[in-house]
């Protein structure tokens, strides 16, 4: 598609919602640890606090950050784009 159609068409998709997720890290548990877990229980991650976090679309990092609070909600400063 060429002409003024396929610059309606980009417009539209880059206008499409995507879903954003920000791994703070990764541990793996023995099962029987999971079946232990209650409320006040702690798991302990991989990654340093020091670590930047990765944001994720799909299966692909497409950032990477920090994590700071802003007017009472997480948020995740951009530190390395992933291309």
């Amino acid at each position: 598609m060429t002409g003024p159609e396929a610059g309606g068409l980009t417009e539209r998709i880059t206008r499409l919602p995507v879903r954003v997720k920000v791994v703070l890290g990764s541990t793996t548990l023995m099962l029987h640890q999971v079946a232990q877990l209650q409320r006040g229980s702690t798991v302990l991650l991989g990654q340093r606090v020091s670590e930047p976090v990765r944001a994720v679309v799909g299966r692909r990092t497409v950032f990477r950050g920090s994590v700071y609070a802003k007017t009472g909600h997480y948020a995740v400063r951009v530190e390395d784009r992933s291309e």
